[in-house]
């Protein structure tokens, strides 16, 4: 599966609104499969954008999401004005493989 910088951006938005920890799986977001945001939530967890813990003991892949890192933070706050961030990803889409998000 490839990396979707726009389902990250918007995983980031829900997650930052989670007043408990939930399954990947519960995360609604318009557009996206159930398997490609829980497949983000993975790299997200590993890139340390996101904290939370793999609970993959039922029959299918799931992660259990707390909250964002301090980089997820950081992340949030540099992409959330929707104007720039079209500007950004469309000057950039070629470039997604440069970019950093170690704290």
């Amino acid at each position: 599966m490839k990396r979707d910088m726009e389902l990250i951006r918007k995983i980031c938005f829900a997650v930052e609104e989670l007043e408990q920890p939930t399954d990947a799986t519960e995360l609604q977001i318009d557009g996206f499969e159930t398997d490609a945001v829980v497949y983000h939530c993975e790299i997200m967890i590993e890139a340390g954008l996101l904290f939370g813990q793999d609970s993959r003991v039922r029959s299918h892949d799931d992660f259990l999401l707390f909250r964002l890192t301090w980089a997820g933070h950081e992340f949030v706050d540099s992409v959330r004005n929707n104007n720039l961030w079209a500007k950004v990803s469309g000057k950039v889409k070629t470039s997604w493989n440069t970019i950093s998000f170690e704290a």
